[in-house]
């Protein structure tokens, strides 16, 4: 539950739709009052955690072998 709310507080909409899942008993809870204020918010949300904690492993690297899947993709666009 603890993680919902912070993700979404990362996301910006922490205080709108949270203050009417306050009485959300638990993580399953919490999602459907979430998803049932704002199916997409919480996709926003989903999709933004999900980028944050996309990791591949770079065989090829010495020094940091685990790095960020989104670091990759945006160094790979500039080049």
């Amino acid at each position: 539950v603890n993680e919902i709310r912070r993700d979404y507080a990362a996301a910006g909409f922490g205080d709108s739709d949270e203050a009417s899942c306050q009485s959300a008993s638990g993580a399953r809870e919490l999602f459907h009052c979430l998803r049932e204020a704002s199916a997409a918010k919480l996709n926003q949300v989903i999709r933004e955690r999900n980028q944050r904690t996309a990791f591949y492993f770079d065989a090829a690297s010495q020094e940091e072998p685990w790095r960020s899947a989104v670091e990759f993709g945006q160094q790979r666009m500039q080049l």
